[in-house]
């Protein structure tokens, strides 16, 4: 199973602010969307809070709901009970892992937070990038890629922001 990694960050690394994405770009949502559909997707606990924030609702509005069409995967620390319509909780990477591959779409999304993205990147093989194009305020940073380490594989430009794909160079045994 390939694991990927899927975010949109500013020019100065900033991926959050209190919660939610500080900017609004349909077209980054619908490239989620599409790119994300059929694969499992793995959060931390409070992205999976942030989702309903990010569509103009309150987070226990959402509690229940999930991203459609997609295994929604939560790592935290809480213990929490299952609850019908609520995600698969695990509490270790290694766990999220275990679920996504059992999933058998050959690939998985991380999709946040900051803490979530560091933990993964060394078993990250391919990151999707929106590069949204101006600095902003925020309190949550995608963490230094080494360019060293990845190759920049496509490019789609925009006025506001580019989607890239970035492949890992040197991939691990």
């Amino acid at each position: 199973m390939r694991l990927n990694i899927i975010v949109a960050a500013s020019q100065n690394g900033v991926i959050g602010y209190r919660g939610v994405m500080p900017w609004h770009i349909p077209d980054d949502l619908r490239h989620f969307k599409a790119t994300t559909m059929g694969h499992p997707v793995i959060m931390g606990r409070k992205t999976w809070e942030s989702i309903g924030e990010q569509f103009g609702q309150k987070t226990w509005e959402r509690l229940g709901k999930q991203l459609p069409g997609r295994l929604n995967i939560v790592l935290t620390s809480a213990k929490v009970g299952m609850e019908v319509g609520s995600p698969f909780l695990v509490n270790s990477l290694e766990r999220a892992l275990v679920w996504a591959e059992a999933a058998g779409t050959g690939e998985a999304f991380i999709i946040g937070g900051a803490a979530i993205y560091e933990l993964a990147m060394p078993l990250v093989e391919r990151i999707y990038l929106t590069e949204v194009h101006r600095n902003v305020v925020g309190d949550a940073y995608f963490p230094n890629i080494d360019r060293t380490a990845w190759r920049e594989v496509s490019r789609e430009d925009r006025e506001t922001h580019s989607f890239v794909v970035f492949d890992r160079a040197i991939v691990h045994a």
